[in-house]
C-alpha cells in the first residue's frame, strides 16, 4: 500500500510541471502604425484616370511597428464604391519601415470624390489605425 501512495505523491508532483511545459510565453501584440502615405499623382489631393478597365494607383506607405514584427499586408477600402481589398507585401522583413504596392479600383466605380482608407497589418494579425486619402476618379 505504501508504494501505491508514493506512485500518487510522485504523479501528483509531476502533473504541475508537466502542464507548465505547456504555458506559452508570448508577448502582447501592438498593432502596426502607419506614418505616412503617399499616393502617386499627377496632381494633389489625386485626381486618377481608369486605364484598360481600372484605375491602377502606386501608393508608398512609411510605417513602424513597435513590436518589431515584419507587416505583411497592406488593405484598403473605399465604402462609396464598395470595395474592401487586400495586398500582400512582397518579402516582409521585420526591419523594413516602407512599401510600394499598386492599389486597383474598378473603372466601374463612381466618377467622384472618394475617402481610400488604407492599414497594414502585422505578422500575426494585428491590423493598424486606419489613415485615410481623398482620391477623385475621372
Amino acid at each position: 500500500m505504501r508504494q501505491r501512495d508514493l506512485l500518487s505523491y510522485a504523479l501528483l508532483l509531476a502533473l504541475p510541471l508537466f502542464g507548465a511545459g505547456c504555458v506559452v510565453d508570448e508577448q502582447p501584440n501592438n498593432a502596426p502604425i502607419i506614418d505616412s502615405v503617399n499616393i502617386e499623382s499627377a496632381s494633389t489631393p489625386a485626381m486618377l484616370e481608369a486605364l484598360n478597365g481600372e484605375y491602377s494607383v502606386p501608393i508608398t506607405i512609411l510605417f513602424h511597428d513597435n513590436d518589431r514584427e515584419a507587416v505583411t499586408h497592406v488593405r484598403y477600402r473605399m465604402p462609396s464604391a464598395n470595395l474592401d481589398k487586400t495586398i500582400d507585401i512582397a518579402t516582409p522583413n521585420p526591419t523594413r519601415e516602407a512599401a510600394t504596392v499598386i492599389i486597383t479600383i474598378p473603372a466601374s466605380a463612381p466618377k467622384d470624390t472618394h475617402d481610400l482608407t488604407i492599414t497594414i497589418v502585422d505578422g500575426r494579425g494585428k491590423e493598424s489605425l486606419p489613415l485615410s486619402q481623398t482620391i477623385t476618379l475621372l
